[in-house]
């Protein structure tokens, strides 16, 4: 999660965007997405976000293909995550 934390950061401030500009855009509320920026590495009570919440963050960002593929696998390493393209996980 720190790695995640500290793309989305370098994506929004690459675009001059604010933390409310990028939340608004992704339809989550604003200290929704402030956590997801904030995860600090050893912090236990650290976001658990929602893979639908850090998706929408990171198309607003218009993260390329390498970094939500990078989320999906780290994903599905943790917790069994599966891709729409067939990848491994609970219903695979």
């Amino acid at each position: 999660m720190l790695v995640l934390s500290r793309q989305l950061s370098a994506l929004r401030l690459a675009q001059h965007l604010s933390q409310e500009e990028v939340a608004h855009r992704a339809g989550i509320s604003v200290p929704t997405y402030r956590r997801l920026e904030q995860f600090s590495h050893g912090n236990e009570t650290g976001p658990n976000p929602h893979i639908g919440t850090v998706m929408r963050a990171l198309r607003v960002l218009r993260a390329d293909d390498v970094v939500v593929r990078a989320v999906e696998d780290a994903l599905a390493a943790r917790v069994g995550y599966r891709r729409e393209d067939g990848g491994s996980g609970p219903g695979a």
